[in-house]
């Protein structure tokens, strides 16, 4: 009522030039100072502002509390765009309370009479997922997509049987998983594809031999390849171990095609280096009559598994070398898995291993000793020796001979310069050892590492501490480079020139010494060694490890 009587009192007062004008316009009064003709219109017009103020007050008061501004929360969804080998459940969620989610699944947009979300959505195939949520009070959400390549892959084949050995002939049965697929193999070795044979019916392995199988259906891509190989006895003695468990103190296995009242299993296990178990003096395991054998063991890195005839093989207490070479032994088996030897130049080598505990590190050094092929491995250029870095430990080389050459003339052809070697870096291309103090080497090494500067190179009769045992010089920048030991019963001659000629000029000889003291080695227990190690066991001064490649090995008597 305040606001309508303010209104008269304003709309009462004089009338000016602008409002008489405006009054002729409407049709009001015609005199200058008129009140009379005005006011009935002014009073109208104000009690008319006055009733659409208070209708547009009570109008937007409705409005607030009946038409929503503020849009439900856009739904989420459990796995993001992207392409997938699989089906893909998809949750949606929802943030916003009471809301209802619409969905699509094929591009378009979401709208009320869209199917309604009630559980995960399996998108099956390549397309686009979209969705929208609706709550009362709030505006339609936003839409949230995500598109979805779906390449689907036949699952992988299964064999019958594990890969394994058996002591007779098997019948290997293959299957998939994927609905309809359509089965693979080939039994030569070779990767099967859809032209190899199709798979009908189990296969009989008569022999040893390797499956190889993928599986194609309708919809779906290629599987990759399985692969199972069979071991078939067939009157080779073989022996088996089933793989244990990390740190497994018991071990079983079978043995095929021996005489088990004759034959024995031997166990040995490698630390920082081979122990036979389970105790020294009872080394030897029983085989069933069935082949099963069943033994203990104390803790473990790497085992070898030895089938042997106690009159002809003695089992040691511990073993340097791995005892798979001993003469004597019929038949083994290692676990894990790995590289025991390699080829080269027409001999086999074993290759040092210890274990990765703090305590298994062994001599020289310490270090840690890996057969791991990014520490040791065969190239068309020769062996590859590289200190490398594998779980956060170095690992170094060495490879030997497991058996005696005798006296004669040992030649090692190098492929690599060894002068710029790393501080905490030793190479030795070829060393005879036979046992402490009765050693012969030629080792070289970085600046301010084992040998002194300024020299880098030196050739040794061990022990080296007695006077004129050793001697030292500087080896010259050579990528190709021979290094020579003449091992006689009167004397040894180290030699080493530029080049891979057989008999150097005299301009290639590097150096040359001649050594007739008294620890010449004898015979009998020497093998001839190759390594590359850290001094001390420290890490690579600069961070990485070296490598050595050595060309060819030859001996002459």
């Amino acid at each position: 009522m305040r606001f309508f009587l303010s209104s008269l009192r304003r709309f009462s007062a004089p009338i000016g030039n602008s409002a008489l004008r405006r009054a002729r316009i409407l049709g009001g009064g015609r005199g200058p100072q008129s009140h009379i003709a005005v006011a009935p219109f002014r009073l109208l017009q104000a009690l008319a502002r006055l009733l659409g103020v208070l209708w547009l007050s009570s109008g937007l008061t409705s409005c607030n509390k009946d038409t929503p501004k503020t849009p439900a929360a856009a739904p989420a969804f459990s796995v993001p765009s992207g392409s997938y080998t699989s089906v893909q459940s998809v949750t949606i969620t929802e943030a916003t309370a009471n809301a209802t989610i619409y969905y699509t699944t094929d591009g378009s947009t979401p709208i009320t009479s869209s199917a309604v979300y009630s559980g995960p959505v399996a998108v099956k195939s390549s397309g686009i997922l979209s969705a929208m949520a609706v709550a009362p009070g709030y505006l339609p959400s936003q839409v949230t997509s995500a598109t979805y390549q779906i390449n689907l892959i036949t699952a992988l084949p299964a064999f019958s049987l594990s890969p394994g050995t058996y002591p007779n002939p098997i019948s290997v049965a293959i299957t998939d998983a994927t609905p309809n697929a359509t089965i693979f193999f080939t039994t030569d070795g070779t990767l099967p594809s859809t032209s190899s044979s199709v798979y009908q019916a189990p296969l009989t392995v008569s022999t040893s031999q390797t499956l190889h199988a993928v599986a194609t259906a309708s919809g779906y891509q290629i599987s990759a390849v399985a692969e199972a190989t069979y071991t078939i006895a067939g009157g080779k003695p073989i022996v088996t171990l089933i793989p244990p468990a990390a740190g497994a103190s018991q071990l079983s296995g079978y043995a095929y095609n021996v005489d088990p009242s004759v034959v024995k299993v031997v166990i040995y296990v490698l630390t920082n280096e081979w122990y036979v178990q389970p105790f020294v003096d009872s080394p030897y395991t029983t085989i069933g009559a069935d082949g099963f054998w069943q033994s203990y063991t104390h803790p473990w890195q790497s085992i070898v598994v030895l089938l042997v005839d106690p009159a002809h093989y003695t089992p040691q207490a511990t073993e340097i070398s791995n005892p798979a070479f001993d003469p004597g032994v019929i038949a083994w088996t290692a676990y894990p898995s790995g590289p025991a030897s390699v080829q080269f130049s027409g001999y086999t080598w074993e290759i040092k291993t210890t274990g990765s505990a703090p305590t298994d590190q062994f001599d020289p050094g310490p270090n840690f000793w890996s057969n791991d092929p990014t520490v040791v491995h065969m190239a068309s250029d020769g062996l590859h020796l590289k200190i490398n870095q594998i779980d956060s430990e170095w690992q170094c080389a060495e490879v030997y001979l497991p058996q005696s050459l005798g006296y004669g003339i040992y030649t090692v052809q190098i492929a690599a310069p060894l002068d710029q070697l790393d501080q905490n870096t030793v190479a030795a291309p070829i060393f005879i050892y036979a046992a402490v103090n009765q050693e012969l080497d030629n080792e070289y090494s970085g600046f301010n590492g084992l040998i002194p500067p300024p020299d880098n190179a030196q050739f040794v009769v061990q022990p080296y501490t007695v006077p004129r045992n050793i001697v030292r010089y500087v080896q010259p920048s050579s990528s190709q480079f021979t290094s020579q030991v003449e091992w006689r019963t009167d004397h040894v001659t180290f030699r080493a020139w530029n080049g891979w000629s057989s008999t150097p000029a005299g301009t290639d000889v590097i150096y040359e010494w001649t050594y007739t003291g008294g620890n010449i080695p004898l015979v009998g227990q020497e093998r001839v060694h190759i390594n590359l190690w850290l001094l001390n066991g420290n890490a690579p001064a600069a961070g990485s490890g070296d490598e050595m490649v050595i060309n060819s090995f030859s001996y002459q008597p």
